[in-house]
Parts: structure tokens; C-alpha cells; sequence
């Protein structure tokens, strides 16, 4: 559990400027009691609560995303690495040399192979090795990275919707921080495009 939602609840302080700011928007009794009673609906509140708080720590407005550019990346993802392997996108990149040259950038490749130029048959597979467990940082930042930015979503927020195990790095790129399959990169992202929709409405009511 997120430690700063298990120490959630001990700052009263914070708890009572909840509550006086929601007098003030209309937010009674009736509000609180049905957060209070109901988990299905406070768990809603608190995703997209959660979400804000990401747009707003990284100052982005909640803007509607195109739902077929979200296809259209899922589908370059899944074309790259779905069915292949254990279904892992970083264990499926190790293991399908054939499409480095989709997501690595092509003087990153010849330099590589320039490096290995020479040595011996087994000094090259070892160096060709060592390369390769760093290409798996080009697809998450070169493919899935750029595709979020071009259609306006941060990184941070896929990490944060996300259940598989892709995390927000500290230079605000996607990267893998377990176990993540196609599946579950495409659940986040469509969660992230419903509750944008969601949060772009809301901020026009008045």
C-alpha cells in the first residue's frame, strides 16, 4: 500500500480543510455520508482525485484524448511485442532481436555494431548481450513515451493508472518496474483516456 495513503486520515488538520472547503462548494452531510457508506463510488472519487493530482503536479489540463490515437499506439505496441514470448513487454524486447530497429535508433545500432566489429565470436555475443538489455529503454521512451506526449498525456499518468508494473521514472519517462504485458499497458491507457473524458467535463460544470 502507497504509504501516503496509509498515513491518510491521521492529518486532522488536512481532514478539516476538506470539510470547510466543501461547505463552501455545496458539499454537505448528504455528500459526505454517501463517500462515507459507499465504496464503489468513494473508490471512484479517489482515482480521478488521483488523477488531477497528477495533472495538476505536472501542470496539465485535462483535456479530451482521441480515443483512436490510443488505438492507434496500442496497436503499434502490441505489433512490436503481443504474442511473442511471456507476454512481458521488456522480457518479449530481449527476446526479438528482428525489431530493435522499430524502436532503437538506427546511429544507436551502428555504433553498437561498430563496438563489436573485431572481436572475437564470443567477445561479440557477450557485448551484443549487454547492448541489448539496454534497448528495452528506447521502445518505453521512443515508442510509448513520445506516443503519450503527441497525443497530450503525460507519462506519469499511465504510470499512475497503471496495474502491471510501469512506473514514471525522475527524468518523466515510462519504464518497466515489473512484469508488464500488452494487456495491462492498454487497460491503463484506456482508463486514462475514460477518466480525462471524465475530468474535461467536469471542469466545465459550474
Amino acid at each position: 500500500m502507497n504509504h501516503n495513503v496509509s498515513e491518510f486520515g491521521k492529518d486532522l488538520g488536512l481532514i478539516h480543510e476538506a470539510l470547510i472547503t466543501g461547505r463552501k462548494v455545496g458539499a454537505g452531510s448528504a455528500f459526505f455520508s454517501v463517500l462515507a457508506q459507499n465504496e464503489d463510488w468513494f473508490a471512484k472519487f479517489a482515482k480521478l482525485g488521483n488523477h488531477l493530482a497528477v495533472l495538476q503536479q505536472f501542470k496539465q489540463e485535462p483535456t479530451l484524448v482521441s480515443p483512436e490515437a490510443v488505438e492507434e499506439l496500442i496497436k503499434q505496441v502490441s505489433s512490436i511485442v503481443d504474442g511473442h514470448g511471456c507476454g512481458c513487454l521488456t522480457c518479449d524486447l530481449r527476446a526479438r532481436r528482428p525489431v530493435y530497429h522499430l524502436f532503437v535508433p538506427a546511429e544507436v545500432l551502428e555504433k553498437d555494431a561498430a563496438e563489436r566489429a573485431g572481436l572475437a565470436e564470443k567477445e561479440a555475443e557477450e557485448l551484443l548481450q549487454q547492448q541489448e538489455d539496454s534497448y528495452p529503454k528506447y521502445f518505453f521512451n521512443n515508442i510509448i513515451g513520445d506516443g503519450l506526449k503527441k497525443m497530450g498525456i503525460h507519462p506519469a499518468e499511465l504510470a499512475r493508472l497503471s496495474k502491471s508494473g510501469l512506473r514514471c521514472n525522475e527524468n518523466g519517462w515510462v519504464e518497466a518496474g515489473g512484469c508488464t504485458t500488452v494487456e495491462g499497458f492498454a487497460a491503463a491507457l484506456k482508463l486514462v483516456v475514460l477518466q480525462r473524458s471524465l475530468l474535461s467535463a467536469m471542469k466545465q460544470l459550474n
